[in-house]
């Protein structure tokens, strides 16, 4: 705009001193009125000397020359009639220059994801405004805990934090939360009579046993089995005059318990293979060789146990029940 303004002035001013040249070229008397000096030139139009005056200009954009709108840079030329009717010839050097518009594409890390536009205006070394336009897409900085559950010795919680780089450049933080759950190891001391059945195995001698679980957690359980297996027969039992049966054996309803040779007090229990009581009751034996029955018709298919004893001796005679 400031180019427009000046080249219109400086031309104003190349006109009205070329007129006056060219007033002084046509009158030779400087008193002379101004219709005589017009009259003069046109009757004698060779005294008239056309006028060229050259000069450069730089625009931006584009400038309007005496109603001419020039886009491009060039040469241009027009011929003006001063007020004397004597020609004035002017060529402009004419450069324009652009506006530039700039527009860039910038990702940059924030709280506050989303897209924003700013615009800026500079001038440029030739004067011409430089117009910057940024795009800001700004990326959030990602921040993720995660639970994680691990096996090992020592049960607690413990928290670890990563920062990464993420494809864009902004951070990422993980913080990783771990809870530690123990390995379980259990002793499990068992007594059964004749044998003991554990996880799909049948165990007739005494010892240690392991198996290893999983728990729902995931980790490692180990079981250990201390198991001691006790003979029917008890070493602290009846004398040789004793003899003491049970039958039917095997049976699916009742049972017959003979004592021969066993007199006064008895005590009789009912086990099953892992020594848990399931009945018990004292009887009075008066004579030898005494009947007692026994119904079985509660108690599923199994091994069991039936402990006679007295004061000083203990019999085990194995029961199944089909």
């Amino acid at each position: 705009m400031k180019a427009k303004s000046f080249f219109t002035l400086f031309l104003s001013c190349m006109l009205l001193l070329f007129s006056n040249k060219l007033e002084a070229n046509c009158v030779s008397n400087v008193e002379t009125s101004a219709l005589e000096q017009a009259e003069r030139c046109a009757i004698n139009p060779d005294d008239c000397e056309t006028m060229f005056v050259a000069f450069g200009l730089n625009a931006c954009d584009s400038i309007t020359w005496n109603g001419q709108l020039i886009t491009v840079s060039g040469v241009y030329t027009q011929t003006f009639v001063a007020t004397n009717g004597c020609d004035s010839v002017v060529t402009i050097d004419l450069t324009i220059y652009p506006t530039y518009i700039a527009e860039m594409h910038i990702i940059i890390c924030g709280d506050e994801p989303g897209t924003y536009v700013q615009s800026n205006t500079y001038a440029s070394v030739n004067g011409c405004d430089s117009i910057v336009i940024s795009h800001f897409t700004v990326i959030p900085n990602y921040e993720r805990v995660m639970h994680i559950t691990i096996c090992g010795a020592e049960q607690g919680t413990y928290t670890q934090t990563y920062t990464y780089t993420s494809v864009n450049g902004c951070d990422s933080i993980i913080t990783s939360q771990f809870t530690t759950i123990p390995n379980y190891e259990i002793m499990i001391p068992v007594t059964a009579y004749d044998y003991y059945e554990w996880e799909g195995i049948v165990y007739t001698e005494s010892g240690v046993y392991t198996n290893a679980y999983t728990t729902i957690l995931g980790c490692d359980s180990i079981v250990t089995l201390n198991l001691t297996i006790l003979q029917p027969n008890g070493v602290n039992d009846f004398n040789d005059d004793a003899n003491i049966t049970i039958y039917p054996n095997p049976t699916d309803d009742n049972v017959n318990i003979k004592l021969e040779g066993v007199n006064g007090n008895v005590n009789i229990k009912i086990l099953d293979n892992v020594g848990r009581a399931l009945d018990n009751f004292n009887t009075h034996v008066s004579s030898s060789g005494e009947i007692i029955s026994y119904s079985l018709d509660k108690f599923s298919k199994g091994v069991y146990f039936f402990v006679i004893s007295d004061d000083k001796n203990t019999r085990v005679n194995k029961v199944i029940v089909k």
